[in-house]
């Protein structure tokens, strides 16, 4: 069985337009920080802090929870649970990893933050329903 989380960080720019933050995994498609769940994690929102410390080094803003999406694909017990935190600023995605990401290179090749409108092709299929309620408001 599969468990895990991770978090979509999403901020507004000056002008009120949303952004998100998306890191290319080395296999080339855009994602978010996350990972498998550990016996020592309460919950998904656990496994989802501590993965983004890993990957992308935080003390990171918690910012304001939004809403999380859960895929409870029963079958073949894979359950996935994406939280989503809106930021007050747009971070540089130059501070991503910072010194005290462990996995960020092991994991990623960049982080970047891209306008909602404007999310690459080659983003992760469970991120498409999230951004398409993000766009809709």
């Amino acid at each position: 069985k599969f468990t895990g989380a991770g978090i979509l960080f999403t901020a507004l720019d000056a002008d009120g337009l949303r952004h998100v933050l998306l890191a290319r995994r080395k296999s080339g498609v855009w994602s978010i920080s996350g990972g498998k769940a550990s016996i020592r994690d309460a919950d998904h929102q656990e496994t989802a802090w501590r993965e983004t410390e890993e990957e992308f080094g935080v003390p990171l803003d918690r910012g304001t929870f939004l809403f999380e999406q859960r895929y409870p694909f029963g079958l073949g017990g894979f359950d996935w649970t994406t939280l989503v935190h809106q930021l007050p600023v747009i971070t540089d995605p130059s501070v991503f990893p910072n010194p005290h990401a462990r996995d960020f290179h092991r994991e990623f090749t960049e982080a970047r933050w891209f306008p909602i409108s404007q999310t690459p092709p080659k983003t992760h299929i469970l991120l498409l329903p999230i951004l398409l309620r993000l766009r809709k408001g």
